[in-house]
Formats: structure tokens, C-alpha cells, sequence
């Protein structure tokens, strides 16, 4: 949200979570708030989520509006331009989760979203901390 570039090789030996979401879904803001839950509890065990806005230019005011709403902590992101959503999820459905190991490789891929699924979520994380980081 400050308009500062992000590199997903900045976060390598780091368990990353992202989420591609936008401000008007429903499930996306749901499963946000579960995966800002395990961040916060998480994170100083080496996880880090990015919550991927990919809503426009025209609507970036409420992306900041749904995370202070939302009370996340994670890092929210735009991609305004639709430069992730094209290399990370080019079917373009949301919510869209890649869970990404220390090394940096895509350990799972998630899509949409249902209550209960933030389950799953527990024990993938879980195992991915648990990996050594090389």
C-alpha cells in the first residue's frame, strides 16, 4: 500500500503465503482473515503472507479501507497493473493462494475459498516451517 516494490526472492528461507484477493469478495476477505491469523501467529517461526490486492487503480482506496476494516497485519499489496495475477494465477480466479516453501518453490496452490478450508492450511504451513532452510 506505500507503493514500495516487492520481490518474492526478497522473502527466500522464509515460508511465504500469497493471497490473491480483491476488495469485493466475499471469500477472499474470509480467508484473509484466517491467513492473518496464522501470520500473527507465525510469523516469528519464519512465515510471511502477502495479501495480493488485484483490484484497479480506480478502487486502490479500498483496498486500504478493507485491510484497516479487516485489522490484518500482513503485508497488504496492489497489483493494480495485473502483473502477478498474469504470472502467479493466469486463469485470474480469486481467492487464489500459493504457499511457497523456504527455497522458494510453490509447495501448493489453492483455489477459491471455503469455510473450513483454512484447516488445511494448519498442517501445510506447519510442515513447511518444519523444512530446514538450506
Amino acid at each position: 500500500l506505500e507503493g514500495k516494490p516487492v520481490k518474492l526472492s526478497d522473502y527466500r528461507g522464509e515460508v511465504v503465503v500469497v493471497s490473491l484477493w480483491a476488495t469485493w469478495c466475499a471469500p477472499c476477505k474470509q480467508e484473509l482473515k484466517h491467513l492473518d491469523q496464522m501470520y500473527k501467529r507465525l510469523k516469528g517461526k519464519g512465515l510471511v503472507v502477502l495479501a495480493v490486492a488485484t483490484d484497479g487503480p480506480e478502487t486502490r482506496s479500498d483496498v486500504r479501507s478493507a485491510a484497516r476494516r479487516g485489522r490484518w497485519k500482513v503485508p497488504v499489496l496492489v497489483d493494480d497493473s495485473g502483473a502477478a495475477m498474469a504470472k502467479l494465477n493466469p486463469r485470474g480466479t480469486i481467492p487464489y493462494s500459493l504457499f511457497i516453501d523456504r527455497q522458494g518453490r510453490v509447495a501448493h496452490r489453492h483455489e477459491g475459498y471455503s469455510p473450513g478450508d483454512e484447516k488445511a492450511y494448519g498442517p501445510l504451513i506447519d510442515k513447511l516451517l518444519a523444512e530446514p532452510t538450506r
